[in-house]
């Protein structure tokens, strides 16, 4: 430490330490710096590779194509939102009749969701052919099925959406009658319409004396089967005012041919020839017609809906047995004659309620 002038040096200021020498060491290079432009380059190109796997994996993705089961999912899950396009668009071939085929319609046929839904891995007979079994939960009906999809570009879809209804199986339809199934009109014009699976009820809207058999008017579909729904046993047929009123108006047009005095009634369908076995000719002065009394009564026939297409038309079937008419005829000498004639059917025409005609032996 300097010392101020003047000021006494200490004792030990004399001593000086030799100087030190560390051990030796050989010289210190320090090592280059870490190149800083990998990292940097890595951080670019890093990025780079990552996106650009993420693209491959999303073209991947995106041209991944529903399997067939995964499509029979999709349909259930359409049919469930009640969604008619949706649907349909899971179709390989669109329906021809699309009358029953919308999206209101089909809410109302599915008042309650599939559920249950198990569907199996799909099995392909070809590649281009596909079936799924599902079994499911239908309006409480347990059902199982068999569903076929083709794959006629790249995409899975159904063979079949729904299921045709045979009208042509319906006794009796013609475009008078005002067939509704679930108050949309039938069509006429063809032999079958189309239907989504679901509930639908039957009802005739055109002639207040027909009705639908109770015990046939609902009917479900429950699958998509490929054989078109027989509807033989929906029952057209009269209502109970409707067979009073024909068997009344029956009843009423035999009267009236019992008025006739002719050996041949106007309008009657029935009657007896004024001439005898050995060919002799009658000069008939009048005929006594009657009703045997062994006959059925016409008025209680069971009056059946028939296919005329130009007309609503019913017919009564006595069965086995006629209506017999007894007929008495006397000629202008006073001698009496007795025969008889058959009333095999009786028919109503009922295209008009309030005007039923009725006819006896005619087609």
């Amino acid at each position: 430490m300097p010392q101020a002038a003047g000021q006494p040096v200490p004792p030990w200021a004399a001593f000086s330490p030799p100087p030190f020498t560390p051990p030796f060491t050989p010289p210190f290079t320090p090592p280059p710096a870490p190149r800083q432009r990998g990292p940097r380059v890595w951080l670019i190109v890093g990025p780079v590779i990552v996106m650009a796997v993420a693209a491959v994996l999303g073209l991947s993705v995106a041209n991944r194509r529903p399997a067939p089961d995964a499509v029979a999912r999709k349909y259930f899950d359409a049919l469930n939102a009640g969604d008619a396009d949706a649907v349909l668009a899971l179709a390989s071939t669109p329906p021809s009749d699309t009358t029953f085929l919308t999206s209101d319609i089909l809410k109302r046929a599915l008042p309650k969701p599939i559920t249950n839904i198990v569907i199996s891995q799909a099995t392909l007979p070809s590649p281009t052919t596909a079936q799924v079994q599902a079994s499911y939960t239908f309006l409480d009906y347990p059902i199982d099925a068999t569903f076929t999809l083709t794959k006629p570009n790249k995409d899975w879809l159904m063979t079949r959406v729904t299921r045709d209804v045979d009208l042509s199986s319906i006794d009796g339809l013609n475009p008078l009658i005002g067939l509704t199934f679930s108050g949309t009109p039938v069509p006429t014009d063809r032999k079958t319409t189309t239907l989504f699976p679901g509930a639908y009820l039957a009802e005739v809207t055109g002639n207040r004396l027909l009705t639908v058999d109770e015990a046939h008017a609902g009917f479900i579909l429950a699958d998509v089967s490929t054989k078109p729904l027989d509807m033989s046993d929906l029952g057209l047929k009269l209502t109970a005012e409707g067979q009073r009123l024909v068997g009344q108006a029956a009843k009423a047009k035999l009267d009236a041919c019992l008025l006739d005095t002719t050996s041949s009634p106007a309008g009657c369908g029935f009657g007896i020839s004024p001439q005898l076995a050995d060919g002799t000719s009658l000069n008939l002065e009048s005929v006594t017609w009657a009703v045997d009394p062994t006959s059925p009564d016409i008025s209680q026939l069971d009056y059946v809906l028939t296919d005329d297409q130009a007309a609503i038309k019913v017919s009564g079937f006595p069965g086995l047995e006629s209506i017999t008419m007894n007929a008495v005829a006397k000629d202008v000498d006073g001698h009496l004659y007795h025969g008889s004639a058959p009333i095999l059917y009786a028919k109503a025409d009922i295209t008009d309620p309030d005007h039923i005609v009725i006819t006896f032996n005619t087609r």
